[in-house]
């Protein structure tokens, strides 16, 4: 078996679990359903992962081989540190600081920002939201040892 069937199998297999789930979830009721819209969307997200990204043979071959790989990766990622709250945050800060500066231009305290200046503003968050993050990996991993 190829590379690309296994991987087909295995997206297929895992779609076929998400199928299952989203009818069990249609017929709960609407506040069981609430409960269950993170799971729901990040397994949506685990499904399109698969489309665009390809794994080694024995890789598939493992998630295959168990009975409920879609379940078993939402259950890892649910206990997985990531940086996510921090970038809500960051985008909650980028909102408000463009709300403040839309007001200072509409009164004529600011001119408004070139692309360039843009840009050269979001590559620096970014630099430094990646920093905090090799920051928190690094200390994970010194407490993990």
């Amino acid at each position: 078996m190829t590379n690309e069937d296994l991987n087909t199998q295995l997206y297929e297999k895992m779609f076929e679990a998400q199928e299952k789930f989203r009818s069990w979830l249609l017929c709960q009721t609407p506040e069981e359903i609430l409960n269950h819209t993170y799971e729901y969307t990040v397994r949506e997200d685990i499904l399109l992962s698969l489309e665009f990204n390809n794994l080694e043979d024995d890789q598939a071959q493992a998630l295959l081989d168990s009975p409920d790989p879609l379940a078993e990766i939402f259950n890892r990622w649910e206990h997985q540190e990531t940086s996510y709250m921090d970038t809500i945050w960051d985008t909650v800060e980028e909102h408000a600081n463009a709300a403040i500066r839309k007001a200072a231009i509409r009164k004529g305290l600011e001119k408004p920002l070139t692309l360039d200046e843009l840009a050269a503003s979001a590559t620096k968050r970014s630099a430094e939201r990646n920093q905090q993050g090799a920051s928190r990996s690094k200390d994970a991993e010194h407490v993990s040892r």
